[in-house]
């Protein structure tokens, strides 16, 4: 079981992506045609293997490599629809296993969702949060699913760009 840094929130779409040592990487849906996700808050840490499931986790997610963002490729292979209006495209990914539905602890958040429309992995406390590119009205909020991830991250922190 091995693990991959870079991950974050963005700031705008509330998507979960990857960006290595940048706080900005892919496409974002939240801002301008264009604009990069920005990252904000905590840079986490996700675990990838080729294996089964462990208990509490759920494997079969990737990041898309056009618009960076973490996603779900379903058992029936769909992988929802990214910011290019094509599905999600895992080429190149690893296979990460998110846990789910434990108590927090220190060095973990929960909170994150998985969008039912767009297939990503997002920050949603709140009930209509984010910036969903398949919702039903363009630019509408994701629409939460299923399980509620807990995620492991370190103790760096990116406050908004509003105060960078």
């Amino acid at each position: 079981m091995a693990t991959q840094r870079g991950w974050r929130h963005c700031e705008l779409c509330s998507n979960m992506f990857h960006g290595g040592s940048s706080i900005l990487a892919g496409s974002c849906a939240g801002g301008d045609p264009g604009d990069r996700h920005v990252g904000q808050g905590f840079e986490f840490r996700l675990v990838h293997e080729d294996g089964p499931e462990e208990l509490s986790t759920q494997r079969n997610w990737f990041r898309c490599r056009n618009c960076s963002s973490m996603f779900f490729l379903a058992g029936d292979g769909n992988a929802g629809i990214c910011i290019t209006g094509d599905p999600h495209d895992g080429t190149g990914s690893e296979n990460f296993h998110l846990l789910h539905d434990v108590p927090e602890e220190p060095f973990f958040q929960g909170d994150w969702r998985f969008c039912l429309n767009c297939h990503v992995l997002f920050f949603g406390p709140e009930p209509g949060g984010g910036v969903c590119v398949a919702a039903p009205v363009q630019g509408g909020p994701h629409l939460p699913q299923g399980f509620i991830f807990v995620l492991k991250h370190g103790t760096e922190f990116t406050p908004t760009s509003g105060t960078l």
